[in-house]
């Protein structure tokens, strides 16, 4: 869906009718955090959940696969919401309909991290990752690192959706659990390597063509550009499951090569098109 905020209803819709809208200078992206529209009525997940339960049933012999797919604040919703979200038919479609969905999580700034833990050392964007996995020091020059957005601490969104019974609504470990079991594929661009040091969004304007690179405190712990966070999440997703559960996740990282921070580019791949329609 397109969320919008309330300069953009007039170029969408010159006749005037009701539209939920955002709001788009808020620095923490109300939308693209599972926040409350202009009026707080309405949250971003609950509208994409009301989405899912518009689609048709699925039956036995009519199943209906979904592909969520989000290119950056757009893969930071299409992220978040997958672990938040409910993604589930109407309960007209009976208590055990399922879609199968795909969600494809693009050249996001940011990542939602489990535990409280960040990569320890954070090498070039070329590297597969980070090795150890650790708090950051000191934590009291960035304390608010793990909170959402970036982690779990403090106040979440207020529409969760981790079970269908209202005591499993907002039990995160829930949320956790099946997030490890849905099919997400991390869409990376080998040229998305901006970084703080030569991106136009640096303290020191640089020529990289970063697109509104986010370089706070909470965004720079998971890695210096976007290539390098998106590598160093998987990775921790990986340990993270394998750890705890046994086992590494339903996800897989695509690399679209000769791509930045571009959707142009990243969309019109013939990588990216395989991840999307693939039936594998």
């Amino acid at each position: 869906p397109h969320f919008l905020d309330s300069t953009e209803v007039d170029l969408v819709d010159p006749a005037g009718h009701p539209m939920l809208t955002w709001n788009g200078s808020d620095p923490n992206g109300p939308w693209r955090s599972g926040l409350y529209d202009v009026t707080n009525a309405v949250t971003s997940y609950q509208a994409m959940d009301a989405l899912f339960a518009a689609l048709p049933c699925p039956t036995t012999s009519a199943a209906v696969q979904v592909v969520l797919a989000g290119h950056s604040s757009g893969g930071q919703f299409v992220h978040r919401f997958t672990l938040l979200g409910a993604m589930r038919p109407s309960p007209r479609c009976g208590p055990t309909a399922s879609f199968t969905v795909r969600s494809v999580v693009a050249n996001p700034s940011s990542y939602i991290y489990f535990s409280p833990v960040r990569p320890a050392a954070v090498g070039p964007p070329t590297t597969a990752g980070a090795q150890a996995w650790l708090p950051p020091s000191p934590v009291r020059l960035c304390p608010a690192y793990n909170s959402w957005q970036w982690g779990l601490d403090g106040e979440l969104p207020p529409y969760i959706r981790c079970g269908p019974l209202p005591a499993e609504h907002r039990d995160v470990a829930r949320c956790i659990d099946r997030y490890r079991d849905r099919e997400v594929v991390h869409l990376l661009g080998l040229t998305d390597d901006c970084t703080i040091l030569n991106s136009k969004s640096g303290p020191t304007p640089g020529r990289c063509p970063d697109h509104a690179f986010e370089i706070t405190c909470s965004d720079m712990v998971q890695g210096p550009s976007r290539l390098a966070r998106g590598r160093n999440f998987f990775e921790y997703q990986r340990s993270f499951f394998t750890n705890t559960t046994g086992g590494g996740g339903n996800s897989r990282v695509v690399e679209v090569p000769r791509a930045g921070h571009d959707q142009a580019n990243m969309y019109q791949s013939l990588t990216t098109l395989a991840a999307i329609f693939s039936t594998a």
